[in-house]
């Protein structure tokens, strides 16, 4: 059943509207949003409460709640992922939530494809441009904040971010290619002077 809703829902509202992210655009210009990153260090603070009192909670690819609700909160609105998660994977661990796909289209499962909203080609051409280097590769975070962005939201939380510096605690692969942690440290710090509603409330790589 959630996966047939999840394919009328994308299918449905983005043909008759032709909207981008339609599902959560409604209500993000009044929403508080907290995209929850996957570092080794956001296991060192308790800020699951906190977390899971925004208004809306996004998370990415397979940092799964079960466990480390203390520190990262349980709830899930939003998943953006460039892995392909089951569904019976993602209601196990994420519950319903919106889905949308980060990673190039000929990455996709059938799955995906068919329930999820694709992160746009040329946003991803514009978000690559913004971080001055169109041959690195916009880790999930990077994008997801990309995305939120766009949503022109009331606060935008940032949890989780340490570019790399302590690792991701799900994916034990030390090597950051082909994303570069550098670069989007610059890009976010940079977001955070130039806009009012994004704040760095604990780092780590998503």
């Amino acid at each position: 059943m959630w996966y047939e809703l999840n394919r009328m829902r994308c299918n449905i509202v983005d043909t008759l509207f032709g909207m981008e992210y339609p599902f959560i655009k409604g209500i993000a210009p009044r929403a508080t949003i907290a995209i929850v990153g996957n570092a080794n260090s956001i296991l060192n603070h308790k800020h699951g409460k906190e977390i899971d009192n925004h208004d809306v909670v996004v998370r990415s690819n397979k940092g799964y709640t079960r466990g480390k609700t203390e520190c990262i909160g349980s709830r899930t609105d939003v998943l953006i992922s460039a892995y392909n998660i089951t569904n019976n994977k993602i209601s196990d661990e994420y519950g319903y939530p919106y889905l949308i796909w980060a990673h190039y289209p000929s990455q996709t499962s059938n799955f995906w494809k068919d329930v999820a909203y694709q992160y746009p080609d040329t946003h991803r051409k514009e978000l690559k441009r913004a971080m001055g280097s169109v041959f690195c590769q916009p880790s999930t975070g990077i994008i997801a904040l990309d995305i939120v962005r766009r949503w022109n939201p009331k606060q935008i939380d940032l949890y989780g971010f340490d570019f790399h510096a302590s690792g991701c605690w799900w994916n034990k692969r030390q090597d950051a290619r082909p994303h570069n942690p550098a670069l989007e440290k610059q890009y976010v710090m940079n977001l955070i002077k130039t806009e009012g509603n994004i704040k760095l409330i604990c780092r780590g790589l998503i």
